[in-house]
């Protein structure tokens, strides 16, 4: 009786341990960190079997319990301490597994992540579990990476180390909000902008999302593709076309690309449109001319100027030829007129607005000098007046007709090829244009003091019709440095040797009636 009694004392002892250490009967939490074995002995023993059963020697053996660091239920406080007993349930390694809870070595159930798995009374588990200060998913037991989970009416997602994420996420080029609260359930992600994603570089997100098209930011627009920015290509949008920069801005202006000119507007539209013919500033190249888009070659008059362009561009000091003739153009791009000197040699391009080169003009003779006071003649009658009076006008015609072209004339001569004078006082210029036509030679009126610097220049003789208290015609002839030489009919009276060319252009007669032919500065051709 008195064993009996001790027996069943000893029984109650274990009984209680167990509930210490398990929580319940037959219950023990086995730690991943506590074990390096997959030995795990623990007693089970009911509350039936308490009152009966008596524990032997084989319950728990000395073979039982080795140096490979078993784990021994706290059911078992130790083995020596165990009587012998007569109980019929040996504890074995199986049973142990069955009852197992929480992170565990258990390759039997998966190798997967070394061998740990998560068990609940033995069972491997579904689901997420607290460790060490995380949360991780297992299925089967099995620890989860880098997938999705779905519980309690949320989405989660498990990264490559097994914890539940948290905060802002990038997954496959994606970005999640899993809050940072604790909760690490995904939520409504509203971020929109321009933002540098770890690992990824700058996207454009519209309320979490990836965003493809058009947006404005910090002063210009681009083109974005799944959040990525576009570089050096067309895009269409809103039913045109547009195209980026190697900034990624969409373009403005004129630009070139692939060697084709393209207009984008200056109106902060950004779109194709026609590009305008003419002398344009095109981006990246500079001034161009452009004719139904292309870049042209030829002349084109452009601001009271003729200029040639080889593939849009201006071409400076050089020879060009077209419609059969040679021009040439100047430093500044110009066609050029007149007597030009071209690497030391004299080229005539004319004066009359055709600007092509031609044949340098034969030097005129010096225009031979009568006096309209020669008593040959001055006392003779002449247009209301004696020829001395009035006759200035056949006398710088014969000077020119007989020094200049050869033709053995006197001035009294040319005057009578006039059979009705147009001035009641002396010769007008129509009356000019009669002598000079009736030897075969023209007038040719010069409306520009160039013009005139032109003619003179080329050797021609010209006839200037000037006031000088009275109305009076002259003869220039020749050209140093703006001065002309005048020859004076009127015994050199009003004129003698070199005068300013401009300085007799400002004193042309004013008499409408010397102005009928045009400009009274007249070169005789």
């Amino acid at each position: 009786m008195g064993m009996q009694n001790h027996n069943n004392l000893y029984r109650t002892m274990i009984f209680g341990m167990s509930l210490l250490a398990g929580g319940q009967l037959g219950y023990t939490i086995v730690s991943a960190d506590a074990t390096t074995s997959s030995q795990t002995i623990t007693s089970e023993i009911s509350s039936e079997q308490s009152s009966q059963a008596s524990l032997t020697t084989n319950s728990v053996s000395t073979s039982s319990i080795t140096s490979s660091s078993s784990v021994i239920s706290s059911s078992v406080a130790d083995s020596t301490d165990v009587p012998e007993t007569s109980s019929n349930r040996t504890t074995t390694a199986s049973s142990a597994v069955n009852h197992r809870s929480g992170y565990v070595y258990a390759p039997d159930v998966s190798s997967a992540n070394g061998g740990w798995n998560w068990l609940e009374h033995g069972q491997p588990y579904t689901g997420f579990r607290k460790y060490q200060g995380s949360y991780y998913w297992f299925q089967q037991g099995v620890r989860q990476n880098n997938q999705w989970e779905t519980a309690w009416g949320h989405q989660y997602y498990v990264g490559a180390d097994g914890r539940a994420v948290q905060g802002i996420q990038w997954i496959n080029g994606k970005r999640y909000n899993f809050g940072t609260n604790g909760t690490f359930y995904l939520r409504q992600d509203n971020v929109s902008g321009y933002l540098n994603v770890p690992g990824v570089g700058w996207r454009w997100l519209e309320n979490g999302q990836l965003y493809s098209g058009f947006r404005y930011y910090m002063g210009a627009y681009y083109w974005f593709q799944q959040g990525v920015r576009q570089n050096n290509q067309w895009e269409s949008a809103w039913g045109h076309q547009y195209y980026v920069g190697a900034d990624g801005r969409a373009v403005q202006g004129l630009k070139l690309i692939n060697n084709h000119i393209y207009n984008f507007g200056t109106n902060g539209t950004f779109y194709k449109r026609a590009v305008p013919s003419g002398y344009v500033n095109v981006s990246g190249l500079g001034w161009r001319w452009i004719e139904n888009e292309q870049l042209f070659t030829g002349f084109r008059h452009y601001q009271g100027s003729y200029y040639w362009f080889q593939n849009g561009v201006r071409q400076n000091n050089q020879w060009e030829t077209a419609w059969g003739h040679r021009y040439y153009v100047g430093a500044d791009g110009r066609a050029v007129q007149g007597i030009v000197t071209i690497d030391g040699v004299k080229h005539n391009f004319g004066t009359n607005g055709t600007f092509y080169e031609r044949e340098m003009p034969k030097k005129a003779a010096k225009p031979y000098y009568y006096s309209q006071w020669d008593k040959r003649w001055a006392n003779t009658w002449l247009s209301g007046g004696s020829f001395g009076a009035t006759g200035c006008v056949p006398t710088s015609a014969a000077m020119v007709l007989k020094g200049t072209y050869g033709i053995n004339v006197t001035p009294r001569q040319v005057s009578n090829q006039v059979s009705h004078f147009h001035e009641s006082y002396g010769a007008s210029g129509l009356d000019l244009k009669t002598m000079i036509n009736a030897y075969g030679h023209s007038i040719q009126s010069l409306g520009t003091p160039n013009a005139v610097k032109s003619a003179l220049q080329q050797g021609k003789p010209v006839i200037f019709f000037v006031n000088v208290g009275i109305g009076h015609a002259v003869v220039g002839y020749g050209y140093n440095q703006g001065n002309t030489e005048i020859f004076d009919p009127y015994n050199h009276q009003f004129y003698s040797g070199w005068n300013s060319v401009d300085g007799i252009l400002s004193k042309l007669s004013k008499d409408p009636q010397d102005w009928d032919p045009g400009t009274p500065a007249f070169a005789i051709n």
